[in-house]
């Protein structure tokens, strides 16, 4: 019984692990979410600016930066996404065995259950 419960407790830990994993992701890009929002509100203004004076190649490499954030945000959307599967699919089975080490744990009741019965009936 020790052995299962200390498989329980690695797996439970596992989990945890996991979902603090899956959280930081989130949080990630949650943060470059809104970098990216506030570099595309300030090249807007800069567009929008007529009296300050700003070169082309500045809102170019500008706009090259918030496409940058762009990609890393979509990747870590990307990954959060395969991670959120991945613990989800890694809860359902976790399920599962559940389920199934419930169902042993009943047959092995039944068969002490048994085995007891027929010690009581050998003895009289």
């Amino acid at each position: 019984m020790d052995t299962m419960k200390n498989e329980t407790e690695i797996w439970r830990s596992r989990a945890l692990a996991h979902e603090e994993n899956y959280y930081q992701m989130l949080k990630r890009v949650d943060s470059l979410t809104e970098q990216l929002r506030e570099s595309q509100a300030y090249a807007d203004k800069l567009v929008e600016h007529k009296d300050m004076i700003c070169l082309p190649k500045d809102l170019e490499v500008l706009r090259e930066a918030n496409l940058g954030l762009a990609k890393e945000n979509a990747l870590w959307q990307e990954e959060a996404k395969r991670w959120r599967d991945m613990y989800i699919e890694y809860d359902e089975m976790l399920e599962g065995d559940l389920e199934k080490a419930k169902k042993r744990i009943v047959n092995v009741i039944s068969k002490i259950k048994s085995l007891e019965k027929q010690m009581n009936d050998e003895k009289y």
